[in-house]
């Protein structure tokens, strides 16, 4: 192959790549319809109060692949108090809490839906970002031809590389 075609592959399968990430990332970062909902509902009508941090938490380490960086992930269990009612859950953070206490947003009417973050600001980051789903299935192939295009470019041309010319 000449070098001009090899620069419009390899042009190609960087626009392939670029956008097939770009697509899968709209389509995997969208809220679903249901914590859209409970956001709104939160926002518009959620009371803030304090959860309390329970002092054990389970510990796990996350690595993706050998040889990386490995993540800390710490697992918190938390109870919350509506009419002197309690309510427990937990939270998943890579940081260990400042402090013993967590705001906790609630639903008057149903305490059971409940967020660990201001609903109002969660619904102000998704604006903008209410893509379908589909993107991520169209989006993904085309990142794997793309950056597998490039990888089988960058192999076979080291290898030629690399290769004894035979002489006649």
């Amino acid at each position: 192959m000449n070098l001009k075609g090899t620069i419009i592959k390899v042009i190609i399968c960087l626009v392939l790549t670029w956008a097939g990430w770009q697509l899968s990332d709209m389509g995997l970062t969208s809220p679903s319809k249901k914590n859209k909902t409970m956001y709104e509902q939160l926002c518009k009508n959620g009371l803030k109060t304090k959860g309390r941090i329970a002092d054990d938490y389970e510990h796990s380490t996350l690595k993706l692949i050998r040889g990386s960086k490995a993540t800390d992930m710490n697992t918190f269990k938390y109870v919350y108090t509506v009419n002197g009612r309690d309510y427990h859950d937990k939270f998943t953070v890579n940081t260990m809490p400042k402090g013993k206490e967590i705001d906790v947003w609630y639903d008057p009417n149903d305490p059971t839906v409940h967020f660990t973050h201001n609903p109002c600001a969660q619904l102000e980051y998704y604006k903008g970002k209410d893509h379908p789903l589909w993107y991520a299935f169209i989006g993904v192939p085309m990142l794997l031809v793309g950056a597998g295009t490039l990888y089988s470019m960058f192999k076979n041309g080291l290898r030629s590389l690399f290769t004894p010319k035979s002489r006649r």
